[in-house]
């Protein structure tokens, strides 16, 4: 706060919506397969058998986040080296890991998800079709259910289509509301306060900026995002050894990040306490006249509170 000058700001705990935006960015949704072989066994013949296994989720470098869907959620979190956006970098992995877990995670998640809601709807199929041939084989005996080869066939098509399914899929129109973006912005967002000092400007000083950005594979989002709060969205990728990855983005600054952090803010977890700062920082700035800041008490203030949002930006989740 500087001289007395406060944001009005309020405060709604997130619900499912919240979460449904935040998995529809980050959330994993795989079946892992493992082709098992006798020692020596030729690639080219068949092998002794096959095993499948529902995989859900989520990989990210910040501790924090990892923190919060545990916390939330269960399941476990372990850290370890992975390519993330094209860079090797430490990653904080959080999943599940019984097949009745993940069921439960997907059907209280599923009817929040928008993009990734057919890949979960196929996976609840082969999970409820996995445990239920379990639970019978439980009560008449493994092999009597269903042969080796006919659980083979029927995993795979599975398998397969779920793959099919990752390579594209058709979305309805959907209207992202505030606590939806508010789950996206805390999966793979970011905002922040600049500070730059131009040289033929030294009257004014320094001269402070907002800016907020959203990196994500879904252009709905980022195309609604850019008509809706302006800003400007750049498509892009980046290729290396380990494949080609989606760069799109939405960027933003001043009036058009205030405009969605003041919208979002009432339903942010991970970066609440940097967007009260940024929002009595806006406040703060819209009570003073720059041309007349210089080195006093108001450009300190100022200063401050950018010194405090780099801080927040940086510090882990509590």
């Amino acid at each position: 706060m500087i001289n007395g000058t406060e944001a009005n700001i309020q405060t709604t705990a997130p619900g499912m919506k919240y979460w449904g935006g935040f998995f529809d960015e980050l959330l994993s949704v795989d079946i892992a397969r493992e082709v098992r072989r006798t020692k020596g066994q030729s690639k080219n013949t068949p092998p002794e058998n096959i095993y499948f296994k529902p995989r859900v989720m989520i990989f990210d470098n910040r501790p924090s986040l990892s923190e919060l869907v545990h916390s939330n959620f269960g399941g476990t979190v372990v850290q370890r080296q992975r390519v993330l956006w094209g860079t090797e970098c430490n990653s904080n992995e959080w999943m599940l890991k019984k097949s009745s877990d993940i069921r439960d995670f997907l059907l209280l998640v599923e009817p929040q998800l928008h993009f990734k809601r057919p890949l979960v709807q196929k996976l609840l199929e082969y999970l409820q079709s996995k445990l239920q041939r379990i639970a019978e084989e439980k009560v008449v005996g493994a092999g009597n259910v269903m042969s080796k080869e006919e659980r083979i066939e029927e995993e795979s098509g599975f398998y397969e289509e779920l793959k099919e399914l990752k390579r594209g899929t058709s979305h309805e129109p959907f209207r992202f509301d505030a606590e939806d973006l508010a789950g996206r912005i805390d999966a793979v967002g970011s905002m922040q306060l600049r500070r730059s000092e131009r040289p033929e400007r030294k009257a004014i000083g320094y001269e402070y900026g907002v800016r907020a950005s959203l990196y994500s594979p879904h252009l709905d989002l980022l195309k609604f995002l850019e008509d809706k709060f302006g800003g400007y969205l750049a498509l892009g990728e980046v290729k290396n050894s380990k494949g080609v990855y989606n760069q799109s983005y939405w960027d933003a600054g001043d009036s058009a990040a205030i405009g969605l952090i003041k919208e979002v803010f009432p339903y942010l977890i991970l970066n609440r306490s940097l967007a009260e700062v940024i929002l009595n920082f806006q406040a703060a700035r819209s009570s003073l006249d720059l041309r007349k800041v210089t080195s006093g008490a108001e450009d300190k203030g100022l200063l401050e509170l950018n010194k405090l949002g780099f801080y927040l930006r940086t510090e882990p989740f509590r």
